[in-house]
This record gives C-alpha cells, sequence and structure tokens, in this order.
C-alpha cells in the first residue's frame, strides 16, 4: 500500500500520561503555540470520564479554562459505548476528539494539561490504568 504524504504540516504532537490511579495529565507547554485547531486522541481502554482543560501561567496556579459563557470547556462522550475496533480489516486503536474554537485560548497560556472528571459532572475520575493521550495542536 503506497502512503502518500503531504507537505510536513506546522502541527505539534505532544503525548500526555494520566497516571493509574489518578485523574491529571502531565504538563504540555504551549508558549509557542498559537491553535487554530485542536484534538485529543484517546485510547479505547478509558475509565468513563469527560475530559477538562486546565490552563496555568506558571506551571503552578491553575485555572480551569471556560469558554465564551463561562462553562467550562469539556471534551465528552469519551469511549462511554462499546468502542468500534475494527472497520474491514483496519484496526482502530481509539477516538479523536476535536475541541471547539474556544479552546484556542490555550495558546494564551505557556502550560496545559487535563483532568479526567465525571461524566457531565464535577468529581475527579481516577483513571484504572496508565492512560497516553496524544494533543494535536495545528498552529
Amino acid at each position: 500500500m503506497t502512503v502518500l504524504q503531504s507537505d510536513p504540516g506546522p502541527e505539534r504532537r505532544v503525548n500526555l500520561t494520566i497516571a493509574s490511579g489518578e485523574h491529571v495529565s502531565g504538563v504540555m507547554s504551549v508558549s509557542n503555540v498559537r491553535p487554530r485547531g485542536l484534538a485529543v486522541l484517546v485510547p479505547h481502554a478509558w475509565t468513563a470520564a469527560d475530559l477538562l482543560i486546565a490552563v496555568s501561567p506558571d506551571n503552578s496556579t491553575w485555572h480551569l479554562l471556560e469558554d465564551r459563557n463561562g462553562g467550562l470547556v469539556r471534551l465528552t462522550g469519551i469511549n462511554t459505548a462499546t468502542p468500534l475496533t475494527s472497520v474491514t480489516g483496519v484496526t482502530i486503536s481509539g477516538g479523536v476528539y476535536t475541541l471547539s474554537a474556544d479552546t484556542w485560548a490555550v495558546g494564551t497560556f505557556p502550560f496545559m494539561r487535563f483532568i479526567s472528571i465525571s461524566v457531565g459532572g464535577t468529581t475527579a475520575v481516577n483513571q484504572g490504568a496508565a492512560r497516553s493521550i496524544t494533543v494535536v495542536a495545528l498552529n
């Protein structure tokens, strides 16, 4: 099979981990990112939870990212149903979740991370094993 590749784009990919028994991911430096698109790749092995985004000016004080209406920016529907693992012989290893334009504000802060939280709620949800998520930012 021939794989066609486009010109190397301005995307940036960063793997973050939520440790087993924890609900907060590692930290991503976004000081040089002014994203015009964000997506998160989440593995099928996922303890049911939404993801919130926290941003920080100093990697010490954290703030939950809100949309222009004051609602929390939240990734929802993450592998809450039985995941599709293959389509006509193509193995599917996780889901890709895009983030709204409101999340592009992360580029105004030097640091961001994710928080695993109850579906539709506000209670932290610890992951049942280490979970690696990939953040893709299109600059």
